[in-house]
């Protein structure tokens, strides 16, 4: 009798080892998670500004995310910004003129100093990156932006369409207070759900 009990204790041990294995392993999976996947980034060739930018660099983490390590260039520094703009181009399958469409356009014009730096924007993982850091007044001078990445979950609350099922040329444009066009670079990529675990790049 004492035997059969130690045995069902021994095996009530065993289910219950079990049991916490499996809720464990259940809470510590990996997630899937919307990660940006950057194919190019580079100054615009069609317009004048006042910017290079080279040097650029791409790696990617564990859960398969873009980061981009570029020197920046300002040939002429901003004291005030009076305009931010993005357009945006929407792309099926690939990067091509018959592929691709005009998406929107977003365009600032008051308070700009202040909105750059507000957390949770869609860039503020590139502003973040900036070294020194971008404070306005812009001075003329080199900068270098280490492992910048953008916000896929903010511009997923932004954007009417998945960003998942498209590819994205992004324009950027930044004019100084006299409404010259000192910024204007642009950058393509896509968003893809993935699963890894957590971390970025050193």
């Amino acid at each position: 009798m004492p035997l059969r009990c130690a045995s069902g204790v021994l095996i009530l041990k065993i289910l219950l080892l079990t049991l916490m294995s499996g809720i464990y392993s259940r809470s510590t999976a990996r997630k899937p998670k919307a990660i940006p996947v950057i194919y190019d980034v580079g100054v615009c060739t069609d317009k004048k500004h006042h910017i290079e930018i080279y040097n650029v660099t791409t790696i990617m983490d564990e859960w398969g995310a873009n980061y981009v390590t570029a020197d920046i260039l300002f040939r002429k520094g901003m004291k005030n910004t009076s305009k931010f703009v993005v357009i945006i181009t929407k792309c099926t399958g690939a990067k091509s003129p018959n592929l691709c469409e005009y998406y929107l356009r977003w365009v600032w014009t008051a308070a700009i100093c202040r909105l750059i730096p507000t957390r949770g924007m869609i860039w503020s993982p590139i502003y973040d990156t900036f070294e020194p850091p971008y404070t306005c007044p812009v001075p003329p001078g080199h900068f270098l932006v280490r492992n910048a990445t953008v916000d896929v979950d903010a511009a997923m609350a932004l954007m009417p369409d998945k960003l998942y099922k498209y590819i994205w040329p992004v324009e950027v444009q930044l004019y100084d207070e006299h409404g010259e066009m000192i910024v204007c670079f642009v950058a393509t990529g896509e968003a893809r759900y993935a699963k890894g675990s957590t971390g970025r790049p050193s």
